[in-house]
């Protein structure tokens, strides 16, 4: 299932008309799957500040850094290094496009989206 980008961002401009951080928990797998995103988020600059918060998969970064003792390990390592560049690709995108990114472990995912904010606060961009 597809994000409905277009009506959450219609249902924040509509009801909050203040500055705000607006922090989105997506995740993206290539650069088509950030478009959706992109072209929508350019609605909220720049009163608002849109910040993805995307989550890393560490199964996929340590299938990354597999030394291939099998063929199926050296696809498998192919597969995900594959992968990994596509989605890093995706969210330079995003970044170019004025979103803050924030890419994390989802163990650190609150503590980062916190730290964020605080930063955010103290460098006067809220």
């Amino acid at each position: 299932m597809e994000p409905d980008y277009p009506g959450a961002f219609r249902y924040l401009a509509a009801r909050n008309r203040k500055r705000a951080l607006t922090v989105l928990f997506t995740d993206v797998i290539d650069r088509f799957a950030s478009d959706a995103l992109v072209a929508n988020v350019a609605g909220l600059r720049p009163r608002h500040l849109p910040l993805a918060v995307t989550l890393k998969n560490p199964e996929l970064e340590h299938a990354a850094a597999l030394r291939p003792a099998a063929a199926h390990d050296a696809f498998r390592k192919a597969a995900a290094e594959a992968l990994l560049g596509a989605r890093e690709q995706a969210l330079g995108h995003m970044r170019r496009a004025g979103v803050l990114v924030l890419d994390v472990p989802p163990d650190r995912a609150a503590q980062a989206v916190v730290a964020k904010y605080l930063e955010l606060k103290r460098r006067g961009r809220l």
